[in-house]
């Protein structure tokens, strides 16, 4: 006989609780799942996944590995994909790990090969000496994931093939190396590592791993360094470095539209890349470049409040374009023997003599190279603009509607050429303020000197693109009672159908005084309306007429979201109670709505509820204040209907499992026929007063054909 893996269950009793658990140990030669009714599943002897077995994982389960033990790959597969509600667990069999002893990890031995998009996803990785390692040859995906407390939390290794890991919207945390080799890190919060990313590499055009976006890295000693391999690189964009020792000593550093403060080292030493659009502020150092550097560029980036903003190793980095300032021992220093090029950047200063101050080099040093720079006048030192984010937060989006109301018509210093790319473009303070401290160029989106309805187009046309901003902005807040908001919604949705939310404002205890504009976003907690059908009717405003107001309403389907600016742009606030605006837009075709099956009594339970919520409320007065507004979700009823003859009729629940039920009402129904997603007639089904069974059906999309009274109509029905 084959051996297969030994599954030993161990029940133990007490007078008070009843616990139960799997051990399990040798080979996996076939389809296995460990099932979440078995958890937790203890691992007592190597586990190994053989050449086209596969080992599947069920959500909630939880896997204790006994020290020095773990999981081998050898070319099988394994699956291990919880949910947020229940996300699987990998830990150490252990009371109370501490991190002194650890397993050995889920690894691969051999060459995986293909690509594999969901191996992983809700997991939790702890105490484990190396917690995946994947030995090459593919491309691997870890979603919702958390590293925590391991020696290595992942290795892409190198010694068997090229692996590119991608991380997405998970956590590394209080690892000695959170991950070793090439991966991509996506929306990922890495902080209190030793080492955070280890041996990180990616192509010189950062066609391959190596590319962090949209990440936080916090109170790592360092971010990315060399660990074990001669090369460390890393391509960084919209992510965040707060209070780490070193974010990266690396061969390559690519990095835009980035934030790096509190580095208690320095920021940033590389060899070469191209660093800019970035802001350095509260590091020790923030770049510092190698004795050797290859082609390296610092543009339009912001050092301002560093101690030293750019340490100059060797000769030839391009440094041009940055406003460096208030740096505290010094904006520069030279250390090579070559003269360093600093005339294209702006100093805060017009004064040459005090630039230099700044500057150490040839004359504070003669082994130092001379630094030669030109002196601009003051108005050269300006932040700089991105065609969009008006308010200058670092986000073009449906909140700089807002700003452009409050300055309507203010003119200014214009740019020699219109400008629509998402860039920092530099440009003349206009020497007026908005309430947040910036100046009002930013809200001249378009650069043309006037701020007007123009200026929308590029808030539409980069809308959602972020950058780095120098300083946060400081709203100003009103000291007013909370005004309370409130959606007015149908009580009934129905698929297919218009239906129109007006949102309202104040009341007759405490109606609205002084109201200008006001900016939402509009939240489904399930998918509720088509893409493009959602307009805004400002019939019953008392905020104003169209032609009096400016407006803007964005749809984001996959988030069931909705973004709203409505303002004025005449200066004169508005004070009313109720109606500001209607929202009208089209349902989705079908409401696909998880019912609870039948309630007591035995009859069916035929609603369910979508909550909507108002987020993200942003009202102001004439003078850029901000109202305070107090709200609380909105629940309406679902229902995915169609009518034959005028009688309603609906299935439930949708999606379903075991089976669903039909109301047709008073209607006889002729003939039921399911289909499945190909348009294959799957069922004929004669009786319409009975649950349907769906049990032995795949899980998929279907059509339920329902002729009745000489008429036909079709629902859909997903099984799950």
């Amino acid at each position: 006989m084959r051996p297969t893996i030994t599954l030993l269950v161990f029940v133990l009793f007490s007078c008070l609780t009843l616990t139960a658990q799997t051990e399990v140990n040798g080979g996996v030669f076939t389809e296995t799942t460990w099932t979440a009714d078995a958890s937790p599943y203890v691992v007592t002897g190597e586990v190994v996944v053989f050449p086209g077995a596969s080992l599947t994982i069920e959500p909630g389960v939880t896997v204790r590995f006994q020290t020095d033990l773990g999981i081998e790959l050898r070319t099988g597969s394994i699956y291990a994909n919880g949910t947020a509600d229940a996300p699987i667990i990998f830990t150490l069999d252990e009371e109370n790990p501490s991190g002194a002893t650890t397993w050995s990890g889920i690894r691969s031995t051999t060459d995986l090969g293909l690509a594999i998009d969901r191996e992983f996803s809700h997991v939790v990785i702890e105490y484990a000496a190396l917690g995946i390692r994947y030995a090459g040859g593919g491309y691997r995906f870890l979603d919702n994931a958390t590293l925590r407390n391991n020696v290595t939390g992942l290795e892409a290794a190198m010694d068997q093939g090229y692996d590119w890991v991608t991380i997405t919207n998970s956590e590394i945390h209080d690892n000695e190396m959170g991950t070793l080799g090439r991966v991509t890190l996506e929306n990922c919060n890495v902080y209190n590592n030793v080492l955070a990313c280890g041996d990180i590499y990616s192509f010189s055009n950062g066609s391959e791993g190596g590319r962090i976006s949209n990440c936080t890295f916090t109170n790592n000693a360092i971010c990315f360094t060399r660990s074990q391999v001669i090369l460390a690189s890393a391509y960084i964009d919209n992510s965040t470095f707060i209070d780490n020792n070193v974010v990266a000593n690396a061969y390559r550093i690519e990095a835009t539209n980035s934030t790096f403060s509190g580095s208690t080292v320095h920021s940033i030493l590389a060899g070469t890349g191209t660093i800019e659009n970035c802001f350095f502020t509260g590091n020790a150092i923030a770049i510092k470049t190698t004795e050797a550097p290859y082609e390296q560029a610092f543009r339009n980036n912001i050092f301002d409040g560093n101690e030293i903003a750019i340490q100059i190793e060797g000769a030839g980095a391009e440094i041009s374009g940055n406003t460096i300032c208030n740096n505290s021992v010094f904006n520069v220093i030279v250390r090579t023997s070559d003269n360093v090029d600093l005339t294209n950047n702006c100093w805060c200063t017009p004064s040459e003599d005090d630039i230099a101050l700044t500057i150490y080099d040839a004359f504070d040093n003669v082994s130092a190279g001379i630094a030669t720079f030109v002196p601009f006048e003051a108005t050269c030192v300006q932040g700089l603009q991105y065609p969009g984010d008006a308010n200058n937060n670092g986000i073009a989006n449906a909140w700089d509607v807002l700003a452009l109301g409050l300055h309507y018509g203010t003119t200014g210093h214009s740019h020699e050429n219109l400008i629509f790319e998402w860039a920092g473009h530099e440009a003349l303070d206009w020497g007026t303020q908005m309430v947040n401290g910036d100046d009002l160029k930013h809200i001249d989106t378009n650069g043309d000197g006037v701020i007007d309805e123009m200026d929308m187009d590029n808030i539409q046309l980069n809308y959602r693109r972020t950058h780095t901003t120098p300083a946060p902005t400081n709203a100003v807040h009103e000291g007013n009672t909370p005004f309370p908001m409130a959606i007015v919604a149908p009580e009934e949705l129905l698929g297919s159908t218009p239906a129109s939310f007006a949102v309202t404002m104040g009341d007759a205890a405490n109606p609205v005084d002084n109201c200008y504009g006001i900016a939402f976003a509009l939240v489904g907690d399930t998918e509720f309306y088509e893409p493009g059908s959602f307009y805004l009717d400002l019939t019953d405003s008392w905020l104003g007429t169209a032609d009096e107001l400016l407006t803007m309403i964005r749809e984001f389907p996959d988030e069931n979201r909705l973004e709203v600016a409505i303002v004025r742009k005449d200066g004169a606030p508005r004070s009313g109670i109720g109606e500001i605006a209607s929202l009208n837009g089209i349902m989705i075709e079908d409401l696909i709505i998880s019912l609870d099956g039948i309630v007591s009594g035995g009859g069916p339970k035929t609603e369910t509820s979508l909550q909507l919520s108002l987020e993200a409320i942003e009202a102001v007065t004439n003078s850029g204040a901000i109202l305070a507004t107090t709200t609380s979700p909105t629940e309406i009823t679902l229902t995915d209907v169609r009518t034959i003859a005028d009688q309603i009729i609906r299935l439930y629940p949708n999606p379903a499992t075991d089976h669903v039920w039909l109301d047709t009402g008073n209607l006889t129904v002729d003939q039921l026929e399911l289909y499945n997603a190909t348009g294959v007639r799957v069922r004929n089904l004669t009786n319409a007063t009975q649950p349907l069974s769906t049990r032995n059906l795949a899980p998929g999309l279907y059509f339920l054909r329902i002729s009745a009274n000489g008429k036909m109509e079709t629902l859909r029905l997903m099984i799950q």
